[in-house]
């Protein structure tokens, strides 16, 4: 008999990984579906819960990223489009979390602060990554 939880499940990204188009960074459905709405992020501890979320799988794209230089394969143009995409998702995300968190009343302006300055370092390495895979 086949579980139906396990019919709902996502496809688990490959444990090893030679290629940039083989590659699933953690977090990714989170992210590729638009996440977090307005709705989701109301509150500042529910923020940071998506923030976390969006931590884990930006550090596991570097970790891949780390882990495919190793390898020193060379980047064929569908690698550097994969990269391209996954790098501009991230970005694309870390600025709705920024103004997601302008839009969280809850928070202090000190610790808002911290969170956007932390974002816009992130941002400005993003677009780095963009231009040069």
């Amino acid at each position: 008999m086949i579980s139906i939880s396990k019919l709902l499940q996502r496809p688990r990204p490959p444990t090893s990984f030679d290629r940039w188009r083989e590659v699933v960074p953690p977090e990714y459905g989170y992210l590729a579906e638009g996440k977090p709405s307005p709705p989701d992020v109301n509150t500042l501890r529910k923020w940071l819960r998506s923030y976390a979320r969006w931590q884990a799988g930006y550090q596991g794209l570097l970790e891949i990223e780390q882990d495919l230089e190793v390898r020193a394969r060379s980047m064929d143009e569908v690698d550097r489009r994969h990269h391209e995409y996954f790098a501009a998702l991230f970005m694309q995300s870390a600025q709705w979390h920024a103004i997601l968190l302008m839009l969280v009343r809850d928070g202090s302006e000190p610790e808002r602060s911290k969170h956007l300055a932390e974002i816009d370092r992130t941002l400005a390495e993003l677009r780095r990554r963009i231009t040069k895979p």
